[in-house]
């Protein structure tokens, strides 16, 4: 009788060690997070201060990219050695990588930009915003366009802005004020003075003077209305003259910070030229934000000026 021989491989007890910091991580990460989406919208509402905003936004970067080192460490340490906990790590990777991205992206978009806080047209490049001697002689509608206090709109000085090329429109000046102001309007930026007039007459002795309430100059009004009985004949009361100037507030959609925007309508002969300038009113640095407004603002004012050519065809 034979006896046979089983062999067990050898048995043995292994220790794993556990990843260390990983659920405070996720913690950190989650909060930073909230910090954001709480502080943000409490900013808009006027519940803290921009620089309290500041000090928000830094905290959620510091929480966010503390959290992204230990999770690294932890995801590797889970990887290499089978340390346990390897779950929390990667929930606190996430977590601090959402947090992390609307930096990234701020700093992707402030490196593809000009380190300036305004933009403007080809018309209003050349125009110094500040209080110093302008970039080169100055013309009658550059003296309009200052104003009578002989600063642009109020706008503060800015470096190496954004230049984009000029409007121009087989149209009268009155029928494009009368498209900017509905441009304004549908963009939701806040009408903050009219002036209507040649170069030297907006101070109040020319026949129109300042206008403080966009309100008070009635536009041309569509041909859809024109035949409504509660049409009013003061619609047809705007003045017409071959220069006009328009300011404006203007709000990015996250932070509502705001830019004073100023705009030139000019008549040239059968021609009208329209120009702008956006500047930021509380930063230095605009991320392209005033550029994007002036590209807005065309964008919608040709298509005002689409609708009042298809209107004229009838």
């Amino acid at each position: 009788m034979s006896r046979s021989v089983v062999t067990l491989p050898p048995q043995g007890h292994y220790l794993r060690g556990r990843v260390r910091f990983a659920n405070l991580a996720a913690r950190a990460a989650g909060f930073a997070l909230l910090l954001m989406l709480v502080g943000i919208p409490v900013y808009r509402i006027g519940g803290i201060t921009p620089q309290a905003l500041i000090a928000v936004l830094l905290l959620a970067f510091a929480l966010a990219l503390g959290a992204l080192v230990v999770s690294l460490a932890g995801l590797a340490s889970a990887w290499f050695q089978a340390a346990r906990g390897g779950g929390a790590a990667l929930r606190a990777a996430i977590l601090s990588t959402l947090a992390l991205a609307p930096f990234l992206v701020l700093i992707l978009i402030g490196t593809s930009n000009p380190r300036a806080n305004s933009a403007a047209t080809e018309g209003l490049a050349a125009i110094d915003v500040s209080n110093a001697a302008p970039l080169r002689p100055a013309s009658p509608a550059d003296a309009f366009l200052r104003g009578p206090s002989g600063r642009l709109a109020m706008l503060g000085a800015s470096a190496n802005p954004s230049v984009l090329p000029s409007a121009r429109y087989d149209a009268a000046p009155v029928e494009i004020a009368a498209a900017v102001e509905d441009a304004l309007k549908a963009l939701g930026w806040e009408v903050e003075e009219i002036v209507a007039g040649e170069p030297g007459q907006e101070s109040g002795g020319g026949p129109l003077g300042v206008i403080h309430d966009s309100g008070a100059i009635p536009i041309p009004t569509p041909r859809a209305e024109i035949d409504s009985p509660n049409a009013s004949a003061a619609a047809f009361s705007l003045p017409e003259r071959n220069l006009y100037r328009v300011t404006a507030v203007a709000r990015d959609f996250i932070f509502a910070l705001p830019s004073d925007v100023a705009i030139r309508i000019a008549g040239n002969g059968d021609e009208t030229f329209v120009d702008l300038r956006s500047v930021s009113r509380e930063t230095g640095i605009d991320l392209g934000q005033n550029r994007r407004f002036i590209e807005a603002f065309l964008q919608q004012l040709n298509f005002e000026m689409a609708g009042e050519e298809s209107l004229s065809l009838f």
